[in-house]
């Protein structure tokens, strides 16, 4: 199902739960080629006080999400993820703007990410707001037969000015 133009309109951005597992893995499988297992997520429920789960729900269903850890000062983005009926509506954004938030709120001074090098569409949105590119982890993303692929690391430096 194709999402009507208004969809911002009618959607929720909360925390998502177990509850939401199946949905999520739905999303998971379909938009990565080594997707986290259904025990990954079950650890970051298990894991509540350093892991923050996101979700956008959209007629009683989460049609993305975003999982982030905040360990000191630091916001660490580990997943995020836009069902592939409901992209370029300006849900990763929402999550993103959302993340920002939280890591301002809970006194981050950056939030860090990891990006596969080919998916261009990402690193373009983490530039629009600031995210830099900060080093490379070598075949970071192994995806079986012998194909492996580099993650970007990327920063974004929350000011003193940004948090206040």
């Amino acid at each position: 199902m194709i999402a009507p133009v208004n969809i911002l309109e009618n959607i929720t951005v909360r925390p998502v739960s177990e509850s939401d597992l199946d949905e999520i893995m739905l999303i998971e499988g379909a938009c990565f080629h080594s997707p986290w297992t259904r025990q990954n997520f079950l650890e970051e429920f298990k894991n509540s006080d350093l892991s923050i789960p996101l979700g956008i729900e959209y007629e009683k269903k989460i049609i993305a999400y975003a999982f982030i850890w905040i360990l000191l000062d630091e916001c660490h983005l580990a997943n995020i993820a836009v069902h592939p009926d409901y992209r370029r509506m300006g849900l990763a954004k929402l999550l993103i703007d959302k993340i920002i938030t939280i890591a301002r709120a809970r006194g981050c001074a950056k939030i860090m990410l990891e990006v596969r090098k080919s998916n261009r569409e990402a690193i373009e949105l983490y530039a629009q707001y600031g995210f830099l590119k900060v080093g490379v982890r070598k075949n970071y993303y192994n995806d079986g037969f012998l194909r492996s692929e580099d993650a970007i690391l990327m920063d974004l430096i929350i000011t003193k000015e940004d948090k206040g």
